[in-house]
C-alpha cells in the first residue's frame, strides 16, 4: 500500500531524487486527498531568481490530509 492510501495517516514527509518524481507522486496524492503544506529543495546551486534547479537536488515535501466534508 503506498503512503497516500492510508486513511489514517494526517501527515506525510517525502525526499524526492527528482522534480519528475515530486510532481508525479503530488499529482496522485492530490487526487487522493492530500495537500502540500510545505517544500523545500537541497542544492547549493539552487537559485530562486533564475528557477535553476540542477539535477542533484533533492525536494522534500511535507503533505497533509485534506478533511472530507
Amino acid at each position: 500500500m503506498a503512503w497516500y492510501d492510508d486513511i489514517t495517516k494526517k501527515v506525510h514527509i517525502v525526499t524526492y531524487k527528482n522534480e519528475e518524481d515530486a510532481t508525479e507522486e503530488a499529482n496522485i496524492a492530490a487526487e487522493k486527498g492530500w495537500k502540500i503544506q510545505e517544500m523545500a529543495t537541497k542544492n547549493p546551486g539552487w537559485s530562486i531568481w533564475t528557477g535553476y534547479m540542477p539535477r542533484k537536488s533533492q525536494i522534500t515535501v511535507t503533505y497533509t490530509r485534506l478533511d472530507k466534508e
